[in-house]
């Protein structure tokens, strides 16, 4: 399953800056929920040993790691997937994700994190 989600879209600012005086912290928690919402009922419909991989353009710690651990604590059948060897490894974090930062690679900021559920009943 791809979970494209929806979110603040402050991953876009180097592109389009005037985002920021349309956004507000509000806004990044308001996306959270709906972001943790559509993981979790994404996540019901896959099948034992299947993936999904939540991705967001954005790179705030609210919509992207928040969201995958609150998941990851709630759903013990579930696991983060390295996506090392995948992409550079510039870009991967400590927990096996993609995180890009638009100050660091001079592109728009991107978050994605790859999920498996355990196959075992």
């Amino acid at each position: 399953v791809l979970i494209d989600a929806p979110c603040s879209g402050l991953g876009v600012l180097r592109r389009n800056p005037d985002t920021k005086w349309k956004r507000s912290f509000q806004d990044i928690k308001d996306c959270a929920e709906k972001q943790k919402n559509i993981l979790e009922n994404c996540s019901r419909f896959l099948k034992r040993g299947g993936l999904v991989l939540y991705t967001v353009c954005s790179f705030e710690p609210e919509e992207t790691t928040e969201v995958i651990n609150a998941f990851l604590e709630k759903n013990p059948l579930f696991k983060r997937e390295s996506l090392k060897g995948l992409i550079s490894e510039e870009y991967i974090n400590e927990d096996g994700d993609v995180i890009i930062f638009p100050h660091k690679s001079k592109t728009d900021g991107f978050f994605a994190s790859l999920l498996k559920k355990d196959k075992k009943v």
